[in-house]
């Protein structure tokens, strides 16, 4: 766990420090813009979380194994859905891939295993659920406040001017997600625990 801290730690000093370059140099805009950095680093996160939390679903059981395949879900379809179709609607085989939303039936058809898994187990979701409020599971606690303040932001244009802020609130929110899908891996790996359980 201390090794996972450390190496998170240096993950969040290197978005912070891109961010005060962005700013200082004033390519803050152009990296929060659509389909910018922040945008494309959004996605190498949440891939990066629904790879994690599927292998965390393989090496863990009971309740942590349906909250694994819960959460790979959900990161898997936020990556999707944070790709900029639009940037590549001059490729014919990524516009047909939109306008018949294969994207979401890959993503579907891929999930098939652990959805069944899910009503396999159904009754073993309000136990998955109660893990994302255990103390261990800041993590995750702390990614929905800020997922919920880039909301915000958004939806009441609080000081979001080109959506800079919004897009800070989301990368940090992500990046919690996937430390919280790091510390589920190695303790998965050792006794089967997961989101907030101590090691």
């Amino acid at each position: 766990m201390r090794s996972t801290s450390l190496g998170f730690s240096i993950l969040l000093a290197a978005l912070t420090a891109t961010l005060l370059y962005g700013w200082s140099t004033d390519g803050l805009v152009q990296m929060a813009s659509e389909a910018g950095t922040l945008e494309t680093l959004h996605m190498v996160i949440l891939g990066c979380t629904a790879i994690a939390y599927l292998y965390g679903f393989f090496n863990s059981s009971d309740h942590w194994k349906t909250a694994a395949a819960t959460l790979a879900i959900g990161a898997a379809a936020a990556c999707i859905r944070e790709f900029e179709f639009d940037q590549y609607k001059d490729v014919d085989w990524i516009r047909s891939l939109r306008q018949m939303k294969l994207h979401w039936l890959a993503l579907l058809i891929g999930s098939l295993p652990l959805l069944a898994h899910i009503w396999r187990h159904v009754t073993e979701m309000p136990a998955a659920t109660l893990l994302a409020f255990q103390p261990n599971a800041w993590p995750l606690m702390l990614s929905g406040a800020l997922l919920g303040s880039a909301l915000l932001v958004d939806h009441f244009n609080i000081a979001n001017k080109n959506h800079i802020l919004e897009e800070i609130f989301e990368t940090y929110g992500y990046a919690f997600v996937l430390f919280a899908a790091w510390r589920h891996t190695p303790l998965a790996e050792i006794n089967g625990a997961g989101l907030g359980k101590p090691a």
